[in-house]
């Protein structure tokens, strides 16, 4: 391995070249790195020569024409190759500019600002967050169940998939030398057909124990858990092949299997403008590609192609879509129908993210859309049956509105959702209501780390306002990492005991009670009908929409509501008590704030 701009002389001859320290890699990396980076310079003298056939059609020399030229102007000029000769075009500034920058937008200081804090903000979420990579490896597999064309995508090819990825054995090579690691989101951010492969090296431990080598050590740890995903499709697809081929596994085969492994999600798809967003927005391109793929896969014209393999896999792919969205929500609706968590406390963006198993226990759903929107217009239909439940449907469509790439730039998104005081994720209150009369100060979740109760205190902000600006920039990195600093310094318990503090497995456990949605509720129908209300009373006039029992309950219910409050900040500023009893009654308090809600909604 040679630096690039290292300043080499090799002599006479390479056979001199004994006893280097150098590292030695196999030929494959820099063919493939190479292969990329001439077919984008091929790309772009294409678009030069398409420039350059309209300077030869009549009309138009004004403003491009061919010229000879032995000290071309470069603010006026382009250079182009035709049957392996340098040519030359001139026209104007603003031309030269665009074409010389086709592969990579212009960025100012202010948008190189907002590129960095997505950069940041993607590494904090992903690949410096070891518990996401769990959850990863199980979103991936729910996406690669439902495209695969392949049979049946079980558990146990996941499994296979890491170990050839943790061996880098034979299966690992051929997918590795097809170039099927540039889809992988982990590629976002750097050119991964280099690092990422000599990431994957076997190189001991020795790199994980330079400066920087812990977060060296998460990365490696995610791309584990996205790869082995795709190369144990990637078997599947060559395997199944191979077996329609003969069992001849030739150059076809490969190139298809990889080609296959790499369109279940292939992050390196985009137009210019969908890069250039993803620059902005943390997630852009994710989404855009999201939404790509399931429209290229369930479009209803495929049921009724002419070609039969084509048609034949359309039905096959939207009964997989009925198997992976309905058959999970039934079974979940049964399993909690009659719970009164179920009916009180579960938020629809947590039903519509994830398998509710019991009161605690939560598995991701995949990321696709239309398993994410059936199976929760699905569970909102058997909800609003059996339940009799009037708001089953309020937030039906939010699979829909989270699939769209995000408007506001990550960078300042946080700051905007504090000022405003509202999480757009959730559509819930950063500060819930019943806290907002409090001092800033005082607005404390039992959760709320001790550096944001400290800057609470200094600057007199919400500690919650604190904690989500924090986490909307790093994540569950940063959330875990202010939990395990309380822990350390003995200003906060870090309960093992609670399922949702386990070590890497917490995601896939809830904390009950924390944001109720029938309190929410509660909130939502008093502000409508205190404003109904006030209307009335200005104006005489009694509009449909104004209950005014509802809103008397409503009112009274209030009044219980603020001396929970009460009580529940004093509880949280009581230090004679331990993490555990704290926890103990205000989860008490919470039952009743939910019984209030309860009885003044009905």
């Amino acid at each position: 391995v040679f630096d690039e701009n290292e300043d080499i002389s090799f002599g006479d001859s390479l056979a001199n070249m004994t006893g280097s320290a150098r590292d030695v890699i196999d030929v494959i990396q820099p063919i493939i790195k190479n292969t990329y980076d001439y077919i984008r310079r091929a790309e772009l003298n294409n678009s030069k020569l398409a420039l350059a056939r309209m300077a030869r059609t009549g009309g138009i020399g004004s403003l491009v024409e061919a010229v000879d030229s032995s000290s071309p102007d470069t603010n006026t000029t382009i250079s182009y190759f035709e049957n392996g000769k340098r040519l030359y075009l001139e026209t104007d500034p603003s031309v030269v500019k665009a074409v010389s920058n086709l592969s990579r937008p212009q960025m100012n200081a202010f948008t190189k600002f907002l590129r960095t804090a997505s950069v940041v903000f993607r590494a904090f979420v992903t690949s410096h967050n070891p518990a996401f990579a769990f959850r990863n490896i199980v979103r991936d597999y729910a996406d690669a169940a439902l495209y695969s064309k392949y049979g049946f995508f079980s558990p146990m090819d996941v499994v296979r998939g890491f170990v050839h990825t943790f061996k880098q054995d034979k299966i690992f090579s051929e997918w590795m030398a097809s170039g099927g690691a540039q889809a992988s989101f982990w590629s976002v951010d750097r050119n991964y057909t280099q690092s990422s492969i000599d990431a994957l090296s076997d190189k001991g431990f020795k790199k994980f124990l330079s400066p920087g080598g812990v977060f060296k050590l998460l990365q490696m740890f995610g791309e584990y858990s996205e790869l082995s995903t795709r190369i144990g499709y990637y078997e599947k697809a060559r395997n199944a092949l191979a077996k329609k081929n003969g069992g001849k596994v030739d150059r076809n085969v490969l190139v298809r299997a990889a080609l296959e492994s790499r369109d279940l999600m292939d992050f390196a798809r985009g137009g210019k403008a969908g890069r250039a967003w993803n620059y902005y927005s943390a997630f852009a391109n994710a989404n855009l590609q999201g939404w790509d793929k399931f429209f290229r896969t369930f479009d209803p014209r495929l049921l009724y192609s002419n070609d039969k393999d084509v048609k034949r896999e359309a039905w096959h792919a939207w009964g997989r879509l009925a198997i992976s969205a309905f058959l999970p929500a039934l079974l979940c609706f049964l399993l909690n129908k009659d719970d009164d968590w179920y009916k009180n406390d579960v938020q629809p963006w947590e039903k519509q993210s994830h398998w509710l198993i019991g009161e605690n226990l939560r598995i991701p759903k995949g990321m696709d859309l239309g398993v994410r929107l059936f199976s929760s217009l699905f569970e909102d239909f058997l909800n609003y049956s059996y339940n009799k439940d009037p708001r089953a449907f309020d937030d039906a469509f939010k699979p829909v509105t989270d699939s769209f790439p995000d408007f506001v730039p990550t960078a300042i998104a946080p700051i905007l959702e504090a000022v405003a005081n509202y999480d757009s994720f959730r559509k819930t209150p950063i500060v819930p209501n019943y806290q907002q009369k409090f001092p800033a100060s005082s607005q404390v979740a039992p959760n709320s780390s001790s550096f944001s109760k400290f800057v609470g205190d200094i600057a007199d902000i919400s500690p919650r306002i604190v904690d989500h600006i924090i986490f909307g920039y790093t994540g569950n990195f940063g959330k875990e990492s202010l939990r395990f600093a309380d822990a350390l310094t003995g200003s906060r318990d870090y309960n093992a005991k609670l399922p949702n503090d386990f070590p890497l497995l917490g995601g896939f456990f809830r904390m009950p009670y924390q944001n109720p949605k029938v309190v929410s509720d509660f909130y939502r129908a008093l502000d409508e009908q205190t404003a109904w209300h006030n209307d009335f009373k200005a104006t005489k006039k009694k509009s449909p929409h104004y209950n005014e029992k509802l809103y008397l309950r409503l009112h009274n219910a209030q009044k219980q509501m603020t001396e929970l409050s009460k009580k529940e900040r004093a509880l949280m500023f009581n230090t004679s008590l331990n993490g555990d009893l704290k926890q103990q009654r205000q989860l008490a308090i919470q039952k009743k704030r939910i019984a209030i809600a309860q009885r003044a909604l009905k």
